[in-house]
């Protein structure tokens, strides 16, 4: 309800609303300053947070540009060679068999070798259509059917190989020694057209070396391209290392190195081979530029470490040592196949040098820098 009064002069004057307050109020009040601090303290300890942070990844940066510099020492160098390496298989040899059968179809009847036998002179492989296929170490390879009369250097490793006195002729001797041996391995002996032996070259598979199987179809398989009678590994396993263009100079022919398995296995690798210089392509095998040296294995006792696909290290058995211009492995730099160090001036200016890393041993490294750097010099590592 509006009051209202008189004034003087007979007019009237409304009184004053009455002013209602409210009980919470003053309760939203404090809930608005209360969330104002609040906000206030978390962008306080943001800021703080962050300014912590970023003054750690300051003194981070800062430590990561301080140079830290090495010297070029003269540091005694073995020529002993010490590389890991991994045994591989000797050379894939895949004996396909197709010829051997006279007809139409070669189809494998018999099966004389089994997967990891080893494969000698005068070993019968299997049978083709129930004709054998023999394997015979031969200087010569057969290149024809040989029969009674016929001359040649195939004659005489044919001679050879089954114990006779080579003379070039195929003569009665050969004859009769071609039967006892068809025979024996209980075969009929090839005859040709006239019913006389002699020796088809389609029977006879020439191995070079001692080989050992790999794999062998089994009876009842259609030979064709893709399915060979067996695939032998022809010589002795072997291991392949990288060397450096200075170790290979210390490295010969027929030189002998020790190889331990991963579980104590011993043995003697020969070099065999040793390649021409390849540059390094970011591989494994071939991690720095150099000469890659392949050894074969011989074993005097079987051991699983040293089997093929096993890892060994290989070492020299004699060695001597040499004192060579060295730094810190950390101070080699490369720009694609060419290494290179940065050498400090006394002007502390940075000069590239390219080098050649001769010897790494216990992270350093023999360099050849063609006359630009000697015992003293400074040599930048970081940076």
């Amino acid at each position: 309800m509006v009051r209202s009064r008189y004034r003087h002069g007979g007019q009237s004057e409304s009184a004053p609303e009455p002013v209602v307050k409210l009980k919470g109020v003053a309760r939203a009040k404090r809930i608005v300053w209360f969330t104002v601090v609040c906000a206030m303290l978390s962008a306080t300890a943001f800021v703080a947070g962050y300014t912590v942070r970023s003054s750690q990844n300051i003194v981070t940066e800062l430590e990561a540009a301080i140079p830290v510099d090495s010297t070029v020492v003269n540091r005694e160098f073995g020529n002993e060679l010490v590389a890991q390496a991994t045994v591989a298989e000797g050379v894939e040899v895949r004996v396909s068999g197709i010829e051997t059968s006279p007809f139409d179809r070669a189809i494998v009847t018999e099966n004389r070798i089994q997967v990891g036998d080893s494969v000698k002179s005068g070993t019968v492989l299997g049978a083709i259509s129930n004709r054998p296929l023999w394997a015979f170490t031969l200087d010569v390879p057969l290149y024809r059917d040989m029969r009674i009369g016929d001359r040649g250097p195939d004659v005489s490793a044919m001679q050879e190989a089954l114990g006779i006195a080579p003379s070039g002729l195929f003569d009665l001797s050969l004859q009769r020694s071609v039967e006892n041996l068809y025979v024996e391995a209980g075969f009929e002996p090839p005859r040709d057209e006239l019913g006389r032996i002699y020796v088809r070259r389609a029977e006879v598979f020439a191995l070079q070396e001692l080989a050992s199987v790999t794999s062998i179809s089994a009876v009842g398989s259609v030979l064709n391209e893709d399915t060979p009678l067996a695939i032998l590994s022809v010589g002795p396993p072997s291991v392949t290392v990288r060397v450096t263009v200075i170790e290979v100079e210390a490295i010969e022919l027929g030189q002998e190195f020790s190889v331990v398995g991963s579980r104590g296995g011993v043995g003697i690798a020969t070099v065999d081979h040793i390649g021409l210089f390849v540059p390094a392509d970011g591989t494994s095998n071939s991690a720095f530029p150099g000469h890659d040296v392949r050894l074969s294995l011989e074993v005097s006792s079987p051991a699983e470490d040293l089997e093929p696909g096993k890892p060994v290290v290989i070492s020299s058995i004699e060695s001597a040592s040499e004192m060579l211009l060295a730094l810190p492995e950390v101070a080699v730099r490369g720009d694609g196949d060419q290494l290179y160090v940065l050498r400090v001036r006394a002007t502390g200016e940075l000069q590239r040098v390219e080098v050649t890393v001769m010897e790494r041993e216990n992270g350093w490294v023999a360099l050849q820098a063609d006359g630009q750097l000697r015992e003293g010099h400074v040599v930048r590592l970081q940076p």
